[in-house]
């Protein structure tokens, strides 16, 4: 069985609050949303000290030096000493430092319980660590014999885990860039995806969890949960799903998971001839306009393997994004998540909610949390709301879309999807170039 041993990375020192330790620095912090300690807190078991939770640890907390320090960050807005009104002006979520103007004095810890990981990079003790910890990981009799991934989503969560950490460094060596990794590391990744995999009638019967996100708020208060009426009823409701093109951000070769986006003006009819206008749009005054109260929202499901190594997207949220035009399209401090009348209201499956029953499934992130936006391209630091308003705005927002709702885009072709699975069954097709190298790994295809 897992022996203990301790992170021995000296990345930042763990900040006790008496027995129990905080995962992330709280609401009106200068460092809201990030994690206080490198050390290994309950996620897949409730012993802090448990293997499998050092594993997440070693997958999902590392110090970065980011590449670019957003404005709107807590110990920016103090330095530079604006006003509200003064510094949310213009495009005020571009700004940034970047280049000589980063220092070490930037470097933070970042990740935890979160869906994309800072970790770039797996050597020296790190990786050392890892491999003697997925040793114990490599069969699955091995994983069998471990309680507490005996249930299904357990082990459908950790080789999520793995296979986002795993296949982020193996792209990268396949792009060209540096493997970094050794490939002692990257086996015994691969040997633990496929002794954690579900058979396909498993995956296809893990709950969705949405019941932990009942309707709760009146989405007057960006700061206050809310989740909005019907939002996750299926077709029969007010809300309309929306066929569009593929994006990179979501196509499920950089995301792992299925992208679901959901729109919903004053009725269902109304909001299909959203959809209808929007595709016909030919230029900016051709796009139709948003009504205050219609809401946007983005549904991501986690895209697993199973024991056949094929692809099968899961019934198991992962994040839900809520989005509601709360005011006129004008920028103004109190003006909504964006300051121009959008709001958002962010939730990610949380770990220990759905494993241990330690708090809710989905914990709401402030729109003012702070973190490393990966999946963005960079290792850019900056706020939630500066780095949504980047694409979800309304005023400056080129009008190729009707008020920053970029799955409506002309371009993107959208119109009222009329299949519930199809977005599940273009992620599991995406999944090919992800698959095809797990096989080369695992040594099941000859390589030239």
């Amino acid at each position: 069985m897992f022996q203990r041993a301790s992170l021995g990375l000296g990345l930042v020192t763990a900040l006790a609050f008496g027995a129990q330790q905080a995962r992330t620095f709280g609401v009106g912090h200068a460092f809201e949303g990030l994690p206080v300690s490198a050390e290994p807190a309950p996620m897949y078991a409730s012993d802090a000290k448990h293997p499998l939770n050092e594993l997440h640890a070693l997958l999902f907390l590392a110090e970065r030096l980011p590449t670019e320090v957003g404005a709107s960050l807590p110990e920016e807005r103090a330095k530079e000493g604006l006003a509200d009104a003064e510094f949310f002006t213009g495009k005020w979520y571009f700004r940034n430092r970047r280049g000589p103007e980063i220092t070490e004095a930037d470097r933070r810890l970042f990740g935890g319980d979160v869906r994309v990981s800072p970790v770039e990079r797996l050597e020296g003790e790190r990786a050392a660590r890892l491999r003697e910890l997925l040793a114990k990981l490599a069969t699955r009799e091995q994983v069998a014999g471990i309680a507490e991934l005996r249930t299904p989503l357990a082990r459908a969560l950790l080789q999520w885990d793995l296979l986002s950490v795993w296949w982020r460094i193996e792209r990268n060596g396949l792009e060209g860039g540096t493997l970094a990794a050794e490939e002692a590391t990257l086996l015994a990744m691969a040997r633990s995806i496929h002794a954690l995999a579900l058979d396909k009638a498993e995956i296809v019967a893990l709950e969705s969890g949405v019941a932990a996100l009942p309707p709760t708020g009146d989405g007057t208060d960006r700061a206050k949960p809310y989740v909005p009426a019907g939002l996750l009823a299926g077709p029969q409701g007010a809300w309309v799903e929306v066929a569009r093109e593929a994006k990179e951000l979501f196509h499920a070769r950089n995301s792992l998971r299925t992208a679901r986006v959901l729109v919903r003006a004053e009725s269902a009819e109304a909001t299909r001839k959203l959809v209808e206008l929007s595709a016909k749009a030919t230029d900016e005054e051709s796009t139709p306009k948003l009504q205050i109260g219609t809401e946007a929202a983005l549904v991501l499901n986690l895209v697993l393997v199973d024991s056949e190594l094929a692809a099968v997207a899961s019934p198991v949220v992962s994040e839900v994004r809520v989005r509601r035009v709360s005011g006129p399209a004008e920028l103004r401090p109190d003006n909504g998540s964006s300051r121009d009348g959008w709001s958002h209201w962010i939730y990610m499956l949380s770990r220990p909610g759905a494993l241990l029953a330690s708090g809710e499934r989905f914990r709401f992130v402030p729109d003012t949390a702070q973190g490393l936006f990966l999946e963005y391209g960079t290792p850019k630091y900056t706020t939630y709301h500066a780095q949504c308003a980047l694409c979800h705005r309304r005023t400056n927002s080129g009008g190729q879309d009707p008020d920053g709702i970029r799955a409506l885009g002309r371009y993107g072709h959208p119109s009222v999807e009329s299949d519930p699975n199809a977005r599940a069954r273009l992620a599991e097709a995406q999944f090919a170039e992800i698959l095809a190298q797990l096989r080369v790994r695992l040594g099941l295809v000859e390589t030239k």
